[in-house]
């Protein structure tokens, strides 16, 4: 072999060894590095900047498929809503940005409704990873950020008394906290 082949030869396999090394690179800082995280360790590893990461709504689309779906730059969270004497047993949908702001609205209409005089709803849920990744949620929330779902709930609560309930909650799983201000 020549000096000029061997070089060749090596700088073939170099660019070989460089896009395997890449690519190893680049899976270490994907979702799929991050779910199998998620998956090895418990929900309770999340923190508040994962629900804030866009970047992350497919990947809790993956832990509750039955409710939650990811399209696009948005994320959605489907629950039920039963009432006391089940007459009514209907689906509210949160589409938002970010799982954290579909956490946050879910906490305060569920917040909303307990406090709600006259209000007769008992249930509104998700399903059982749902209600992990809500629970999770709380967990990660500041005071600060408490304080304001309370102010959140006492509006939306207002509403709830004064008008057609299941259309408020409807209007406002459509529309989010902008519909209170």
């Amino acid at each position: 072999m020549t000096n000029t082949e061997k070089r060749s030869l090596y700088e073939n396999i170099m660019k070989d060894v460089a896009k395997v090394v890449k690519r190893h690179l680049n899976e270490n800082n994907t979702p799929r590095c991050w779910r199998n995280r998620l998956n090895e360790s418990a929900i309770g590893d999340l923190t508040r900047a994962d629900f804030k990461d866009p970047a992350n709504n497919e990947l809790f689309q993956s832990m509750a498929p039955e409710t939650i779906s990811a399209t696009g730059n948005s994320i959605s969270l489907t629950v039920t809503a039963t009432n006391l004497d089940d007459s009514y047993n209907g689906t509210f949908t949160i589409t938002r940005r970010t799982m954290y702001d579909v956490m946050f609205d879910l906490n305060t209409v569920i917040l909303a409704a307990l406090s709600a005089k006259g209000y007769d709803f008992i249930n509104i849920v998700a399903d059982k990873d749902a209600n992990e990744l809500r629970k999770q949620f709380v967990r990660c929330m500041s005071e600060d950020e408490r304080d304001d779902m309370d102010d959140y709930c006492e509006e939306l609560a207002k509403l709830i008394e004064s008008n057609n309930d299941k259309v408020i909650i409807s209007r406002f799983c459509r529309q989010g906290r902008g519909m209170l201000r």
